[in-house]
């Protein structure tokens, strides 16, 4: 790992990452000029959320437009650094200012999440190998890069999707390799990082400040999922940033912080459907709060036409490629496909089944369980999934801010916006909570900041180990992981023997790459998530046109029928993952006569169908 090829390759990493943060925030600062922020962590936390969702956006509207390439890349990067010299020559003023004033006791309570980054970004450096990284989220950002727009790919289990994060990843893509791109979700979770230290200074002191990131930082799964090739990390940023700047216009009635808001939850919901119900719990709460201080309908009216504004693209694009705005979603509503099979959209985080198949009494079963996992999460125990858990110490942060409540507003709205977004959304996956999750350890370190008093804040040793307790979990997670994974592959040849731990079946899809290169069409069974390392079409999954249970069957078809299948799909290949077959494979005397075997390894075949 420390060859000259190790130390060129965590040079290149650090260098991507460097012009990455360097173009968000500098971008972002420039679009913030003239607002007062609170204080450091703040100003760089808007800065960062506001540069990076604006350049994913402007990334997914040249993408409309067939223009996504290299070049065009780089020459907005040159050109916002060009504009932005006198917001550099500001900001490195103001660093110098602030450098003064920091004391050493200000710095060692932040050294444990420090160390929790830090295994984040090694785990950020090797190959990709998340499910749903390489089932699609990857596959749109590749396909994005090599057709130098924001394409549609049937071929997937989603071919259209709110992909503002992907549009981000394929910008990485295009400069760079993908052992580069979990860095974008590395800087949201610095950013967020960033949001929650300052806000909580603000609202509860030092101490307050150092622990509600290391209690973010701290829950496992953020230290995987920011270290990964998913969007939630990204998505609990804009998510986070969204409420942050909403109460700052409750704060203080400047109705800037309110487009802001309306705009990070614009930036959620061009990224995940879940940030609808950003938009819309947020957007209640400016009704309800213009109402009650009888603040007119201005701040209502602006937030819900900005964020309407911002998350448009990906929802009218959605709409007039398929006919379906929240695709595919609600097919009672804007008619069936064979991609409205997968998941339901009544239910809290997908639960229950497909739309088609829920009903009135099973909805509101659901419902009514989603707060039992909710509370079963935050006890730190894994999720349905088996998804890395949240934080142990999340439940005693929740009682200490439900204390608190009682008496400090702010923590009384924190609480009640984690909770209701965690119930509608939290129900079927650990990762969903991250934007709770975040919310939680705000308003839990404000309310120990304040239970601690000046003792705590006078205390440097008490705030580092409350510090260094509370990031604990998701740290050693890390660094169980890391050590686990090996040493970070550095080598392509070292990158295949990786994969191959990871994925058996990779065999299969290297082999075919290496030999035909992008000159073929591959029907995967039970291996949808190798999608991404395909050069070739590859088809196969549970859901969509080409799903397992229409071309392969269930039970299996006849070899004749198979042939026929695959013929009529344009598949010469056929892979058989056995650990995830939906039923054993073909072995009557038509499938041996009309498939022969092209390569056999641990727990997968190839076939090639003959001539």
């Amino acid at each position: 790992m420390f060859s000259s090829d190790g130390i060129l390759f965590f040079a290149r990493h650090g260098a991507v990452f460097a012009v990455l943060g360097a173009t968000c925030f500098v971008f972002g600062r420039r679009l913030l000029r003239g607002l007062d922020f609170a204080n450091a962590g703040e100003e760089i936390a808007l800065s960062l959320g506001l540069g990076l969702g604006t350049a994913a956006t402007v990334l997914f509207g040249i993408g409309l437009a067939g223009r996504l390439t290299g070049p065009a890349i780089l020459a907005g990067i040159l050109l916002i650094h060009a504009a932005c010299l006198g917001t550099w020559r500001d900001a490195a003023r103001r660093a110098r200012s602030r450098s003064r004033a920091l004391q050493g006791r200000d710095l060692w309570p932040w050294v444990p999440v420090a160390l929790a980054c830090a295994l984040v970004a090694a785990l950020s450096c090797y190959p990709p190998t998340g499910f749903d990284a390489t089932l699609y989220h990857l596959p749109y950002a590749r396909a994005f890069a090599l057709t130098h727009r924001i394409a549609i790919l049937p071929r997937l289990r989603f071919p259209v999707f709110p992909q503002l994060s992907e549009s981000a990843f394929s910008a990485v893509l295009l400069l760079s390799d993908d052992t580069n791109v979990a860095g974008v979700e590395v800087l949201a979770l610095l950013a967020g990082l960033a949001a929650l230290g300052g806000w909580a200074r603000k609202e509860g002191g030092p101490a307050a400040g150092a622990w509600a990131p290391a209690a973010w930082a701290g829950c496992p799964a953020v230290a995987i999922f920011a270290g990964s090739d998913y969007v939630d990390v990204g998505f609990a940023l804009f998510a986070l940033l969204s409420f942050l700047a909403w109460e700052r216009w409750r704060e203080g009635g400047n109705r800037t912080w309110a487009g802001l808001s309306a705009v990070f939850a614009g930036f959620a919901a061009g990224t995940k459907y879940h940030g609808l119900f950003v938009v819309a719990l947020l957007g209640a709460m400016t009704i309800w709060e213009c109402a009650r201080g009888r603040k007119g309908p201005a701040p209502a009216v602006l937030f819900a036409a900005i964020a309407g504004i911002v998350s448009a693209p990906a929802y009218v694009r959605n709409y007039l490629v398929t006919g379906n705005p929240v695709f595919p979603f609600f097919s009672r509503v804007f008619g069936s496909s064979p991609y409205s099979l997968a998941l339901d959209a009544v239910t809290p985080g997908g639960t229950a089944g497909s739309d088609a198949k829920i009903t009135f009494l099973r909805a509101a079963r659901e419902w009514l369980g989603a707060p039992l996992r909710v509370a079963r999460s935050l006890t730190g125990m894994p999720g349905i999934s088996g998804q890395a858990p949240l934080s142990p110490f999340l439940l005693l942060l929740v009682a200490a801010a439900a204390l608190a409540a009682l008496r400090t507003p702010t923590v009384r709205r924190a609480l009640l916006f984690a909770a209701a977004y965690a119930v509608a959304c939290g129900g079927a996956e650990t990762r969903f909570l991250i934007p709770s999750a975040a919310l939680f350890a705000y308003a839990g370190a404000v309310a120990l900041g304040r239970f601690a008093g000046d003792r705590g804040v006078r205390s440097v040793a008490m705030r580092t180990a409350v510090a260094a307790a509370l990031v604990l979990p998701g740290a050693a997670w890390a660094g169980h992981r890391l050590a686990r994974l090996g040493p970070i592959p550095v080598r392509p040849g070292e990158r295949d023997a990786y994969l191959l731990r990871a994925f058996p079946p990779y065999a299969a899809i290297e082999y075919l790459n290496r030999s035909l290169g992008s000159s073929y069409t591959i029907y995967a069974v039970g291996a949808e998530n190798l999608a991404y390392f395909a050069d070739g079409n590859y088809l196969g999954d549970w859901f969509g046109p080409y799903s397992y249970s229409r071309i392969y069957g269930a039970p299996a078809h006849d070899g004749a029928t198979l042939d026929r299948d695959l013929r009529a799909i344009g598949a010469r290949y056929l892979l058989l993952n056995l650990a995830r077959l939906p039923a054993p494979p073909p072995n009557d005397a038509s499938f041996r006569r009309l498939f022969r075997e092209r390569l056999r390894g641990p727990g997968f075949l190839l076939y090639e169908r003959t001539p």
